[in-house]
């Protein structure tokens, strides 16, 4: 009987390729994996943010909407909240603590992604804007109109920009400041 010890070339080579294919096909399910969930991040925001605008339109309550990030839970959320006209109109003086005293429902958002804001105007494009606990993004628009009421950069044609990012990919839809309806998204 022969004592073989070692391995030929031929049988090293379709390891090799076996290695190959396994890893391959993990990284690829991998990186298919995250795009599904900014997908989902992306679905979910952008439903909220049409059924924002409808209930703004149908109800007598003062509502807005905002995704924000809660440092003491280490998560993001969009929530939709109560808030004096008044207030509402000095959009940039509006907080997390006083957005998450108001809140009538929210829906925790996957943390593990980044969420980004942006106004452009006619003539020019907006800087994005990390949502942070310093930045959250409100969403207010006028009961009678739809038009999104409160942006910082207000223009009546422009849009507000909203991203979802993760490593692999960006998703993003715009909202027209002049209807109140989603615009365009990718």
């Amino acid at each position: 009987m022969k004592n073989n010890k070692g391995m030929t070339m031929i049988e090293v080579v379709v390891v090799m390729a076996l290695i190959a294919i396994v890893t391959s096909g993990t990284v690829l399910s991998v990186s298919s994996l995250r795009r599904a969930r900014v997908k989902k991040q992306f679905d979910v925001l952008q439903s909220q943010t049409i059924n924002l605008r409808e209930k703004t339109l149908t109800s007598s309550d003062l509502t807005a909407g905002a995704v924000y990030y809660d440092s003491a839970e280490g998560e993001y959320y969009f929530a939709v909240f109560e808030m004096e006209r008044s207030k509402l109109a000095s959009y940039a003086t509006i907080t997390n603590t006083e957005i998450t005293a108001s809140i009538k429902e929210k829906i925790k958002l996957d943390s593990s992604m980044e969420y980004y804001y942006s106004f452009d105007t006619e003539t020019s494009t907006g800087t994005k804007v990390k949502i942070t606990e310093s930045s959250p993004l409100i969403i207010h628009y006028n009961r009678s109109n739809g038009k999104l009421v409160n942006n910082k950069d207000y223009s009546e044609n422009g849009k507000l920009n909203v991203y979802v990012k993760n490593s692999s990919l960006e998703k993003t839809f715009a909202i027209s400041c002049s209807t109140g309806r989603i615009v365009d998204y990718n």
